[in-house]
């Protein structure tokens, strides 16, 4: 998930969010040791994570200043039974600038499609 301005909730970036969790939050089953939950996101939500916790950013070392196209795919291998596997790549085109002393990166919107 790209961490972003999210209208649909009322407010931009990384604000203070005040929707309530939805149910896949709740136990779909427990027994004596475990609940069990059924996991996924629901059209139209977002996880926002900090970039220091695992996977949660790229290692742009020795990448040259430029623009690049970031692209991500969702389920590459297929195994997750979908309503629409029409929907699993998103792209953006990125500038990178400052790689060898302070990085910053800008998105500068929507890229090519998948």
């Amino acid at each position: 998930m790209i961490d972003t301005d999210l209208e649909a909730f009322g407010e931009k970036g990384n604000g203070r969010r005040t929707y309530h969790a939805t149910d896949c939050l709740a136990p779909t089953e427990s027994d004596a040791e475990n609940d069990y939950l059924v996991q996924g996101m629901t059209p139209g939500w977002g996880d926002l994570y900090d970039w220091f916790l695992p996977d949660q950013y790229i290692e742009v070392s020795g990448v040259p200043d430029g623009v690049y196209i970031l692209e991500t795919i969702a389920d590459p291998d297929n195994t997750i039974l979908e309503a629409n596997e029409s929907n699993n790549c998103g792209s953006a085109y990125v500038r990178l600038s400052n790689v060898a002393s302070s990085p910053t990166a800008e998105v500068l919107g929507p890229g090519p499609s998948c």
